[in-house]
């Protein structure tokens, strides 16, 4: 998800939190208004609402929900105070639309203790609500849940606003690990600092990073900035700067915004975010649970086989180049001898397929059952709990073993780790291991820099093709 998108996903579970506030003080209100003829349980159900009151009811919750955060720091009470005044002021707004309904109706579904009640209801609620949930957020965000590892490019004024804004707003989730800018007389950021301009590739290459803030000088600073734009490029890693934009082959442009400051993002990755992006991962945990359901007697018949057939382990787990180079256990059924990892050193000179990856048709580890496995691609079907586990898609490039990653010989071809690794791609909708290495990377790149939900649903269903065929399946 880009900048943008956490922002506004903030500010609506913000609205979220605001509106089950207004309808919990809505139901204390009327509560006290009808006490002690009705129950707290069935106050709102034995009501006499007109319409005028219900239009009134809507436009008071519609002035009654904020976005507002309440900022961590050392301001932190002058801004709980400013957010509890904004509060009140929208409470006594919300307030005064439902009495002037009341007065309309000459029927007020408030009586004078029943709004009191519900103000201060409104108004506890709102603030507390608030403050629950900016704690929840920090305690999710300290977890882990969600992180964005962050790396700074430049070490001056706008550095350190832009560090201030992250640290003052951690349920946007970001971890700062470090900056990178060469020595220079205005630097006031401090910190860890990970090298200089020139050590950026190597910063990039080593340490795990998800988003970069670029907060170089623009004029005197314009070659680094571009520089760094085209490694973070290469790499499919989102860049978020303010000022100008540049003319990118393949990166498209934001408005973003972090807190108070105003950001222009850069993505390399296709549209892969907002509410598609949102749908895809949605899509891809439930189907991944039906499917495993519906699967299930074909996975225990198939783990019996390799049982009697091959012995144990039954599944294969290997780690694997996942999103945004996240190393995880990519499972299959095991299709190879037990010692299978051990022999593929002897067997280097036998690879049928150029570039880093490895590939023999008939690779002399496999067994007769794990051949028919792979041939109808049945070994893959482990990768569901991968998809559930939230480290792979139904639909994107195919995860890449640790040697094949570390024999890349381009920075580019890091562009394929900027989406989710998936159980089928085009590559396996393509010809498989009859495609060369170089249109394989090119399918999945063209996937990355084009990705769009139809284009997923499209290729699961030229999949079950694929599949039922067996082409390149080896």
């Amino acid at each position: 998800m880009n900048l943008a998108f956490r922002r506004r996903m903030v500010d609506l579970s913000h609205r979220l939190v605001d509106g089950l506030s207004f309808v919990a003080a809505c139901w204390v209100g009327l509560w006290v208004t009808q006490w002690p003829h009705a129950s707290f349980a069935a106050a709102a159900f034995t009501a006499e609402i007109h319409m005028v009151e219900v239009v009134a009811l809507l436009a008071a919750l519609r002035a009654s929900t904020g976005t507002q955060s309440v900022p961590r720091g050392t301001g932190r009470f002058d801004a709980f105070v400013n957010h509890a005044w904004i509060v009140a002021r929208q409470t006594g707004l919300a307030a005064a639309v439902i009495a002037v309904a009341g007065v309309l109706v000459d029927d007020p579904i408030l009586d004078s203790k029943g709004l009191i009640a519900f103000m201060l209801s409104l108004f506890a609620l709102r603030v507390g609500g608030r403050l629950v949930q900016q704690r929840l957020l920090v305690l999710l965000r300290r977890r882990g849940r969600n992180l964005r590892a962050v790396l700074i490019v430049g070490s001056g004024a706008r550095a350190a606003r832009v560090v201030r804004e992250i640290e003052r707003h951690p349920e946007y989730g970001y971890l700062i690990e470090g900056f990178v800018d060469d020595p220079n007389p205005s630097q006031v950021l401090e910190g860890r600092q990970l090298g200089t301009l020139a050590d950026l590739p190597d910063v990039l290459r080593t340490l795990r990073v998800d988003e970069v803030f670029v907060t170089l000088p623009m004029r005197s600073q314009y070659d680094n900035i571009l520089s760094t734009i085209q490694r973070c490029e290469e790499r499919g890693i989102p860049v978020h700067l303010p000022g100008d934009l540049f003319t990118l082959a393949i990166a498209h442009a934001k408005p973003s915004v972090l807190a108070t400051a105003p950001m222009i993002s850069i993505l390399s990755s296709g549209p892969m975010d907002g509410m598609p992006y949102l749908v895809k991962r949605f899509f891809d945990r439930i189907a991944a649970a039906i499917l495993i359901v519906l699967l299930s007697p074909v996975m225990i018949a198939i783990a019996l086989g390799i049982r009697f057939t091959m012995g144990s382990p039954i599944l294969f787990k290997q780690p694997r180049v996942g999103y945004q180079r996240r190393v995880f256990p990519c499972f299959k059924f095991r299709t190879m001898v037990n010692d299978a990892e051990k022999r593929m050193a002897e067997l280097e000179r036998l690879n049928e397929m150029d570039g880093p990856v490895f590939k023999i048709k008939h690779d002399p580890r496999v067994t007769p059952f794990g051949a028919w496995l792979r041939r109808t691609s049945l070994d893959e079907l482990p990768q569901l709990f991968n998809v559930l586990r939230g480290e792979m898609s139904l639909v994107g490039p195919r995860p890449l073993p640790l040697r094949d990653v570390s024999n890349f010989d381009r920075d580019s071809l890091n562009r394929r780790f900027a989406v989710w690794p998936g159980i089928t791609c085009t590559w396996q909708v393509s010809g498989r291991s009859e495609v060369s290495f170089e249109e394989w990377i090119a399918l999945d790149l063209a996937y990355v820099d084009t990705w769009s939900l139809g284009q997923d649903l499209r290729i699961l269903l030229q999949t079950v093709k694929a599949v039922l065929w067996g082409k390149g399946a080896y």
